[in-house]
């Protein structure tokens, strides 16, 4: 990774190895999934529990995150950046699928029905503290997954993300990986103190410090314990993004009537699964 300034300083972020959740296709059946459920979610809770409507993710955001990465320029075809990329790019997901499922697992490896399809239900945070929550996401759940092999998806992220911190592009994590959809982070959200229409862990933004804003989620948490996000969603490549999600305009879901607002990562690189 790029060098800091500092041995202890914490490494500037740049980019981050994923899966994308949502095609960029209007008539995708998981983009129009997810992009109705979130909708409606977003209509829910910013006006019944206080949610900062920009703390809610667009759809083309959503995706599972595998590690992030302090990389440099590409400088002529050197640097991190570029050896992540070109990492990327030999590596050879099927294979990696095949160790991750072993015995038991081969419906996943082969024909047009092989290959990683998840739902998304319910939701959680990743706070002890319910009341003052900052991100909110739904787990993925393996579809049909082998009775011998229950940890497939877990298992392939995990050998995945190892390939890149053995090459020393990936930041190092104490804590194990967490397979998560984040569908609401407050670190969009602007502005100040927000209050709630509802009591008893109705929500209600609020700001401390400079930049934090929490939310009481206890009551969002009891409401969509159980919420469908999607199923049957085909997880269909790894990628390599560049932080920082940009506003863009895409042709609706609804028979590409019109454009809608949503927003998408960058892609570096970019592998089939």
């Amino acid at each position: 990774m790029a060098a800091s300034g500092s041995a202890n300083a914490r490494p500037v972020l740049t980019h981050f190895l994923a899966i994308p959740l949502v095609p960029s296709s209007p008539t995708s059946p998981a983009r129009i999934q997810l992009s109705r459920a979130l909708t409606a979610f977003r209509d829910e809770v910013t006006t019944g529990y206080g949610v900062p409507p920009d703390a809610v993710r667009p759809p083309g955001t959503l995706h599972l995150t595998l590690g992030v990465m302090a990389l440099g320029g590409n400088n002529g075809g050197g640097g991190d950046l570029a050896r992540a990329v070109a990492l990327l790019r030999t590596m050879k997901p099927r294979e990696v699928l095949a160790e991750a499922a072993g015995k038991g697992g081969e419906g996943l490896l082969g024909g047009d029905g092989g290959g990683l399809t998840i739902s998304l239900r319910g939701l959680c945070t990743m706070q002890k503290d319910t009341s003052k929550a900052t991100v909110l996401y739904a787990q993925p759940t393996l579809v049909s997954q082998p009775a011998a092999s229950p940890n497939i998806l877990q298992s392939f992220c995990e050998r995945v993300a190892a390939v890149f911190k053995d090459a020393g592009l990936m930041v190092a994590e104490i804590r194990p990986l967490k397979l998560h959809a984040t569908v609401v982070n407050t670190i969009y959200a602007k502005g100040g103190q927000r209050s709630s229409r509802r009591g008893g862990g109705g929500g209600g933004g609020k700001r401390f410090g400079k930049d934090k804003v929490t939310i009481d989620a206890t009551g969002i948490l009891e409401r969509f314990e159980d919420y469908v996000w999607a199923e049957d969603i085909h997880l269909n490549s790894l990628v390599i993004y560049r932080m920082g999600a940009k506003k863009i305009r895409r042709e609706g879901i609804d028979s590409g009537e019109h454009e809608e607002d949503d927003a998408a990562y960058e892609v570096e690189a970019e592998v089939a699964i």
